[in-house]
């Protein structure tokens, strides 16, 4: 028995060794992604509620109805991460709620429920709430409201409260709706719409308020299907409801945002400050749970990238980069993240490509930002890689408008660059960046981008409505300007060093 008991222990450690080899030795692959099985929503028992007629297609944007007022709901509703099949609603909570969505396609009864848990558990210890809703049908309407589980009033150890007292097994939720809550979902087949994008609002809160709103009115963003801002909604987050909630989603909520998707996208200075780690908090995307994602709505396939801080980091000191310790691994991750998103079917077989990120591929006067996108990026946007080709990078940061020239060494800007700007001889596509306070030029600017069969039909605005800049890119990457003697951004022809 006991060589038997031996020869077995050894048989048992070979074989862990084995195992061990054939480990270290496989070859490495790149990790799939899995997509979700269908899934089957439990009907929300109530009273079904009858609509009347619900457009089938998008429609102008309207203010918000303000919802029923509760003091369990602190922030949002506000949709994000848009998809022909999806679409995410974030909102933030009184502490120790539960939160969850009920929805239904616009025009039929049932409800259907889902909660933001963790494993099956309601997650009440953050008052950050973000559910993703999956299996939706392409270009269709839905309605939707917010469910809320207020605070526990005793512990869910069942050694320590009456099981015969009847309030043990009453349900405690609360239902908020309102007329706004409702969104349409991107078409999967080719479609006409507007996206709009302004970055760099460090502006007082008052001021900020006032561009959104003028924005809305006389920019064109009242009209838009999406809109982005690309980063640095403030200075600094040392208080994150104040820097970002309060003085900006808030804001863009009033103005549609709960039934108009907005992707908020990191810029540096949301790297900045003792409460910028909550960043994920609010806005992880949704497949890689982090600040970059990419999504495809109707013949145009999005890549958001996120591109740093503007400086390297001064590890474990009191310098405002000095908690960035995991950026290079973040930018690692990205560059392998994005070589499987450009070979993807739906980027291959879309007729156009945009990259929205807080700084640009090229232009961009900063060594330590140009350096992190290019790690990023790598050859794969280059013009010998024709497959991959990129029709239009949009960006903010440098805080002065500026576009340009694919294959030229020029580029329009309002004002003459305080720095000499980074070629882009290596690419087709021109890049722009919008304005921002300080830079020159005004102060701020909105982007709206309408897709059209055979174009990206671009307008560039200023807070009054003026327009600066107008220029279409064709399906080859062809560039057509539009009143090009008449625009300021076409007054200033500035020179860029190769």
């Amino acid at each position: 028995m006991k060589k038997l008991a031996l020869r077995l222990l050894v048989g048992v450690v070979i074989l862990a060794s084995m195992n061990g080899m054939a480990q270290r030795f496989a070859p490495r692959h790149r990790p799939r992604v899995i997509a979700p099985p269908p899934v089957i929503f439990a009907p929300v028992p109530v009273q079904p509620v009858v609509v009347g007629n619900v457009p089938t297609q998008p429609v102008v944007v309207a203010p918000a109805a303000a919802p029923a007022a509760s003091p369990l709901l602190l922030h949002g509703p506000w949709l994000t991460y848009p998809d022909t099949e999806a679409m995410t609603i974030g909102f933030v909570t009184a502490p120790l709620c539960g939160g969850g969505v009920e929805f239904r396609e616009a025009g039929t009864e049932m409800w259907y429920q889902l909660w933001h848990a963790n494993a099956g558990k309601l997650v009440r210890h953050r008052q950050q709430h973000s559910v993703r809703l999956f299996g939706l049908k392409p270009n269709t309407e839905y309605e939707y409201r917010l469910v809320i589980a207020p605070p526990l009033t005793r512990t869910l150890d069942h050694t320590l409260f009456n099981q015969k007292d009847p309030t043990v097994m009453v349900q405690r939720m609360e239902r908020i709706s309102s007329p706004d809550y409702h969104f349409h979902t991107f078409s999967d087949q080719p479609t006409l719409y507007t996206l709009s994008v302004t970055a760099d609002l460090q502006f007082p809160a008052a001021v900020k308020e006032r561009i959104l709103r003028n924005y809305y009115s006389n920019g064109g963003m009242g009209a838009s299907h999406l809109f982005a801002v690309l980063g640095d909604g403030d200075n600094v987050f040392d208080n994150f409801e104040y820097s970002y909630m309060k003085t900006l989603v808030d804001k863009i909520v009033q103005l549609g945002g709960s039934h108009r998707p907005s992707l908020f996208i990191r810029g540096n200075h949301e790297w900045r400050g003792m409460e910028s780690d909550l960043w994920c908090d609010y806005f992880a995307a949704p497949d890689t749970n982090s600040t970059y994602f990419s999504f495809r709505c109707g013949e145009v396939y999005y890549i958001v990238l996120e591109t740093g801080e503007d400086c390297p980091p001064y590890l474990m000191t009191e310098h405002f980069s000095g908690d960035n310790v995991a950026e290079a691994q973040l930018f690692a991750e990205q560059n392998y993240w994005l070589q499987s998103v450009v070979a993807s079917e739906p980027f291959q077989t879309a007729k156009f490509r945009v990259v929205l990120s807080h700084t640009a591929i090229y232009s961009h006067a900063e060594k330590h930002m140009h350096d992190t996108v290019a790690q990023i990026c790598g050859d794969l946007f280059k013009k010998q890689f024709p497959q991959n080709k990129i029709h239009l990078w949009i960006s903010g940061h440098t805080h002065c408008y500026c576009r340009t020239i694919p294959g030229a060494s020029m580029v329009y800007q309002l004002d003459v660059p305080k720095y000499a700007l980074y070629s882009g001889e290596d690419y087709t596509f021109p890049c722009v960046t919008l304005d921002g306070p300080g830079g020159g030029g005004i102060e701020n600017t909105l982007l709206n981008m309408s897709v059209e069969p055979d174009r990206l039909s671009v307008i560039v605005k200023d807070e009054a409505g003026q327009a600066i800049d107008a220029f279409a890119v064709l399906q080859d990457g062809a560039i057509l300007d539009l009143n090009n003697n008449t625009l300021p951004a076409k007054q200033v022809g500035v020179t860029y060093h190769p």
